[in-house]
């Protein structure tokens, strides 16, 4: 009997044993380190911006150039819109330049083509005279000249001389032509430096307009004789126009200092008072030749007294 009970006690003993062990496996278990939240998640990498493409996506933008797209910092941005625009302006500048220049050209390709059809022309015209000036008898020296010498100028010069009215027809057709080719491009330029000016002077001058202009040229014709011409073609001159208008303003400024110095100077020193005139009296004119002798005896009594 006893045996039995010592050999149940033994077996709760050996299952309260089990029970602590299995406890002790649970609690070890749990003592073991926590898993990160990253971990947990499934990112080893943690907060690390750069390992998330999407993450800071606010921050930057898509930019093409030339077919292919890049992601660049938006603050950078405004940066490349600028240099975008002054590229887009050097270039714009450098187009109106070189078409300038093909209008400068074409201008003095159609005044030297214009200038040598006159020269022509003259020349033309002045044979022609010399060979209409021939008389009947220098025509018979000619051709017998011609029987002697066994030449022919006698027909060459008439055929030259019915030859040349026809030439000089078409030069003067060509010069027409080239004439109205000149001045087109003479206008054409004209336009142009006078667009430039005004872009300048707009730029430059503080309210500039076509009437500061204006009142500018009867200034300068005024102040310094300049002639209307010469007033026409300083306007297409900024630099000479922001000369004349610093002159204008000098000018302006002198004569309000010299209207505030004479106001000053007449308010310190007022003008003298005059004295009132009196009434005019009794002169030897109004006197009687009696009243006149009295009083001249009298002056004389006083006199030698």
């Amino acid at each position: 009997m006893t045996d039995v009970v010592t050999q149940e006690a033994e077996q709760v003993d050996g299952a309260a044993e089990d029970h602590d062990i299995t406890q002790g496996d649970v609690e070890v278990s749990g003592d073991q380190p926590k898993m990160d939240e990253d971990e947990e998640s499934g990112d080893p990498e943690g907060d690390d911006p750069e390992a998330d493409p999407a993450e800071g996506d606010d921050e930057y933008e898509d930019i093409e150039r030339d077919g292919k797209s890049y992601k660049l910092p938006k603050a950078l941005k405004a940066d490349l819109l600028r240099m975008d625009d002054y590229t887009r302006k050097t270039m714009a500048h450098a187009e109106n330049v070189k078409a300038f220049e093909a209008r400068v050209q074409g201008f003095d390709a159609a005044t030297k083509v214009v200038e040598k059809g006159r020269i022509d022309l003259a020349q033309v015209n002045e044979r022609l005279s010399a060979l209409q000036e021939l008389t009947p008898d220098d025509w018979r020296e000619i051709d017998r000249m011609d029987r002697a010498n066994g030449t022919r100028k006698y027909d060459e010069l008439q055929r030259e001389m019915l030859a040349l009215p026809n030439k000089a027809a078409e030069i003067t057709k060509t010069l027409e032509a080239e004439g109205q080719k000149a001045a087109e491009a003479q206008r054409e330029l004209t336009v142009k430096r006078q667009g430039d000016a005004e872009a300048i002077l707009q730029r430059e001058i503080s309210g500039w307009s076509p009437e500061v202009g204006a009142k500018l040229a009867d200034f300068i014709q005024t102040k310094y004789g300049v002639t209307t011409a010469d007033a026409g073609t300083a306007k297409f001159d900024a630099a000479l126009v922001k000369m004349a208008h610093a002159a204008q303003r000098l000018d302006a400024l002198e004569a309000k200092n010299a209207t505030a110095k004479k106001a000053a100077d007449v308010t310190k020193n007022p003008p003298p008072k005059v004295a009132k005139r009196a009434a005019p009296g009794e002169s030897l004119e109004t006197l009687s030749a009696a009243e006149f002798a009295k009083r001249r005896n009298a002056q004389l009594a006083k006199k030698y007294t």
